[in-house]
């Protein structure tokens, strides 16, 4: 175990703002997989609750491949992390907390790694 000091800061008004938001990522993710697992049902006539019933479906029974990937294209789905992103712009504290976890450990630090 490695005990690694001062990994407390101060969240700057950003950050709070981004951790009291009510209309987060999170939820604007739930509506996603419900928009896509509703209209699944309706176009399969399955019982697709989550995603690893989705691929199994599909896997058995390609007939609705395309549909139901187009469903999931224009859902937003596969971009959400571009919104998370732009919202999670400050990272540099994460970036500093890793510099200090790498400097206690630096023997796992990989030779090519540039931090």
């Amino acid at each position: 175990m490695v005990v690694i000091n001062d990994v407390l800061t101060d969240a700057s008004d950003k950050q709070v703002a981004y951790a009291i938001e009510e209309n987060t990522v999170l939820t604007h993710q739930i509506a996603i997989n419900n928009h896509i697992f509703s209209n699944a049902r309706k176009i399969t006539g399955a019982d697709i609750q989550t995603f690893n019933q989705l691929t199994e479906y599909l896997l058995s029974d390609s007939k609705h491949d395309k549909e139901i990937t187009a469903l999931i294209e224009d859902s937003g789905y596969l971009t959400l992390w571009e919104t998370d992103m732009k919202k999670i712009q400050d990272i540099t504290i994460l970036k500093r907390l890793f510099k200090k976890l790498i400097k206690n450990i630096g023997y796992l630090l990989p030779l090519n790694l540039k931090i």
